[in-house]
């Protein structure tokens, strides 16, 4: 099992709630999950239950039932801040990343994880899903 995974799991387990190597802006080396681990690992037990975007909160619907609906919701997609949600190979400019990290540069409204901390306290995650989307975002 890939490190990336493993830190995953175990942030799940705790907070209840890809092979290419890239750079993060901290110089240490992560791996870049595929899209596939993020939905899976990450968006769906974190982000797709009926009173968040399982809902369809903000503009963003994630779906269980349909997996394969997920790429196409985030990239490229704008979302209700009019803003896209995942610039493929620009981290810094998708809207995803600034509601992880509860960046004031485009975030509107509330914060990404109420009652929850799963993404902004896991460095690890955030860097994974930062360098898939810095990779180009692929459909993976």
């Amino acid at each position: 099992m890939n490190p990336w995974r493993m830190a995953t799991l175990a942030l799940l387990l705790t907070a209840c709630g890809g092979n290419d190597k890239s750079e993060d802006s901290g110089s240490t080396a992560v791996e870049t999950p595929t899209f596939t681990e993020i939905r899976d690992e990450v968006l769906f037990p974190s982000c797709a239950f009926s009173s968040c975007h399982g809902g369809g909160a903000g503009g963003l619907t994630l779906s269980e039932a349909e997996p394969d609906s997920a790429y196409a919701a985030l990239v490229g997609a704008i979302g209700a801040s009019n803003l896209p949600l995942v610039t493929a190979g620009d981290s810094s400019n998708s809207y995803l990343i600034d509601k992880i990290e509860d960046a004031d540069t485009m975030v509107s409204g509330t914060s990404m994880h109420p009652g929850s901390s799963l993404l902004s306290t896991e460095p690890d995650t955030v860097a994974g899903i930062r360098a898939w989307i810095d990779a180009g975002a692929p459909d993976n």
